[in-house]
């Protein structure tokens, strides 16, 4: 195993014998391999401890651990952190895949934007790339015109003692502790953007995010506006403000969608969870360049 690597990818396991060869794969023919993969296993039931053991006979930079009961997915995030020893920490899920490319990419741009902690493959409007956002023009960007922070842990690479200083992933915010963790993040510190060629990110029906789209509703709206009323938020009073509003009025559109698509029951029960006034469902219905002259 390389005594200091630059980089330690990341890789918690749960039943993904159909994928997890190719996301290891994917790691070890990297054009950048100054790097470790730690490899924990959550309890799966299925081949995929074999699959990762076998791998360890491949390759001396791959270290790999069984967890004795499951901890479930953002548990296991922050414990497989705790073994690394890189400067960076590149999280890749076992159903993903980096592309060669991808990794000598995003440590040569953290490197050169040294004032950032977090850096993301994302579809970006800007043309030039990669490109450091001050923590204030990310919220611009992400909130009033184009999302950029909301990706998962395998489109990220972070400064691993500053996740260390953040203690990880928020676990009260379940399926979207990761997206949460990026606003938090970039709400100090900025972020760089990447091309959004660097990973694949494959859809399947056993992702977390198909699982449990109730938990996720709910947790996209409670964090967005938590970080919004933060004292960390980088955005002044007003223009908070008006972010807060657009998160009411994207919740409303998806209620309304809930209810066009023979959920009304579900519809309704978000609704009354979320606190949604009917102000809001009237402005949802509003192009978006109205609602900038209604606040609260």
């Amino acid at each position: 195993m390389i005594n200091n690597p630059v980089v330690s990818v990341l890789m918690t396991v749960y039943n993904r014998e159909k994928y997890l060869a190719e996301a290891i794969e994917s790691v070890l023919t990297s054009s950048y391999q100054d790097f470790e993969l730690i490899i924990v296993d959550d309890g799966s039931t299925d081949n995929s401890k074999e699959i990762a053991k076998h791998y360890i006979t491949k390759d001396s930079r791959i270290r790999f651990f069984e967890n004795k009961s499951n901890l479930g997915q953002f548990s296991n995030r922050n414990y497989i952190a705790t073994l690394a020893i890189g400067k960076y920490i590149k999280y890749l899920d076992s159903d993903d895949i980096l592309y060669p490319h991808g990794l000598e990419l995003m440590v040569k741009s953290m490197e050169q934007f040294p004032e950032a902690k977090i850096g993301m493959s994302t579809r970006s409007v800007h043309s030039k790339l990669p490109l450091y956002l001050s923590a204030r023009d990310s919220y611009i960007q992400h909130y009033f015109n184009k999302s950029i922070l909301h990706f998962g842990p395998s489109a990220t690479i972070l400064r691993r003692e500053t996740f260390e200083e953040f203690k990880g992933f928020n676990e009260k915010y379940g399926v979207l502790a990761d997206q949460i963790l990026n606003l938090e993040f970039a709400a100090i510190y900025g972020v760089v953007l990447f091309y959004d060629d660097l990973i694949w990110w494959r859809r399947h029906s056993d992702q977390e995010y198909n699982l449990r789209q109730a938990e996720y509703r709910l947790m996209n709206h409670t964090g967005n506006l938590d970080v919004l009323k933060s004292e960390n938020c980088p955005l002044d009073k007003k223009s908070s403000d008006l972010a807060i509003q657009n998160q009411y009025v994207r919740d409303s559109r998806t209620i309304f969608i809930l209810f066009l698509k023979g959920h009304p029951l579900e519809a309704l029960k978000t609704s009354r969870l979320f606190k949604i006034k009917l102000k809001f469902i009237l402005l949802s219905l509003m192009p978006n360049k109205m609602r900038r002259f209604f606040t609260f």
